[in-house]
C-alpha cells in the first residue's frame, strides 16, 4: 500500500534519511523505532510532503506521490498526526475537528457529521468536552484531539509521531484501545515510537532507525523474543558504526 525506495531528506546542508526503503501493507500496523535523533521525525515529514525529499521514491497503491504538495497528500488518503500535536488552542474541540475535514476531496461515504460521531465513539472524552477550547485541555486530551482531527479526514493511512510522548498510563491506554479499534476496522497505520514495550504490543512489523538508515526489520514478535530489548539501540548504533 505504501512504500518508500531509496529516500534521502534532510534539513539545509544536513542529510538525515541515507537511502532508506520501507513497505506498509494494506491494514497493517508498523512501528519505526529508534533513539532521539534517528530520523523517525523527518522520514514521516518526507513522506508527506512537509519535508522536502532529496531522492528517492513514495508511492501509496502504486501512484508515485515524490513531488505533489502535502495537501494533495493528504487527499491521496494520507495523514501525520505530527509529534507536539499542533492543535489550535484558542478554537473549540468541535472547531479543531471539523478543519480536519476542510477541503475534502475523496470521501468515504460519510458525512461531516457522521465523521464527528466517529470520531466521539472513539474518544467519548472529546464529545464531553466539543464546546471547550482546546488550550485548556490536558496534554493526553490534546493528543485524542490530534488524532481526531486526522481521523476527520477519512484517511487510508494514519501516520502517528510519538502518541504516547509524556502521557500518563491510565490514557495511554485509552489511546491504544482507540488504535487497537481503528485496527479492527482495517486502517493503515504507520506509527513513530521509542518505547519498546507500547511499541511491540501494537504494531506487526517494526523498523528500526539509526543515523538515518534502517538497521533492523523484523516481525514485533519476533523482536519482542530479543535478549537485549533493553540495550538494542546501543548495540545495533554499534554495529552500524563497525
Amino acid at each position: 500500500m505504501l512504500e518508500v525506495r531509496g529516500l534521502t531528506a534532510g534539513y539545509g546542508s544536513v542529510q538525515v534519511i541515507h537511502g532508506l526503503d520501507l513497505t506498509v501493507e494494506t491494514g497493517e500496523t508498523v512501528t519505526l523505532l529508534g533513539p532521539n535523533g534517528a530520523g523517525k521525525s523527518t522520514l514521516m515529514g518526507a513522506i508527506t510532503g512537509t519535508i522536502r525529499r532529496r531522492g528517492g521514491r513514495v508511492a501509496f497503491e502504486g501512484t508515485d506521490l515524490s513531488g505533489l504538495d502535502s495537501h494533495k497528500i493528504v487527499d491521496a488518503g494520507l495523514r501525520l498526526v505530527p509529534e507536539g500535536r499542533l492543535i489550535f488552542g484558542p478554537f473549540t474541540v468541535r472547531d479543531n475537528l471539523r478543519l480536519g475535514a476542510l477541503k475534502l476531496h475523496r470521501g468515504d461515504g460519510r458525512s461531516v457529521e457522521e465523521r464527528f460521531e466517529y470520531v466521539y465513539d472513539l474518544f467519548p472524552r472529546l464529545k464531553e468536552r466539543s464546546g471547550q477550547l482546546a488550550g485548556t485541555l490536558s496534554g493526553g486530551e490534546q493528543q485524542m484531539l490530534a488524532i481526531g482531527r486526522a481521523l476527520m479526514s477519512s484517511p487510508r493511512v494514519l501516520l502517528l509521531d510519538e502518541p504516547f510522548l509524556g502521557l500518563a498510563p491510565m490514557v495511554v491506554q485509552e489511546i491504544r484501545s482507540a488504535l487497537e479499534a481503528l485496527q479492527e476496522l482495517g486502517l493503515t497505520i504507520l506509527l513513530v515510537e521509542q518505547k519498546l514495550d507500547i511499541a511491540l504490543a501494537v504494531a506487526r512489523r517494526a523498523y528500526v532507525l539509526i543515523k538515518g538508515q534502517v538497521v533492523l526489520e523484523s516481525s514485533t514478535e519476533d523482536m519482542a523474543k530479543m535478549d537485549n530489548l533493553n540495550t538494542l539501540y546501543f548495540d545495533l548504533a554499534e554495529e552500524s558504526a563497525a
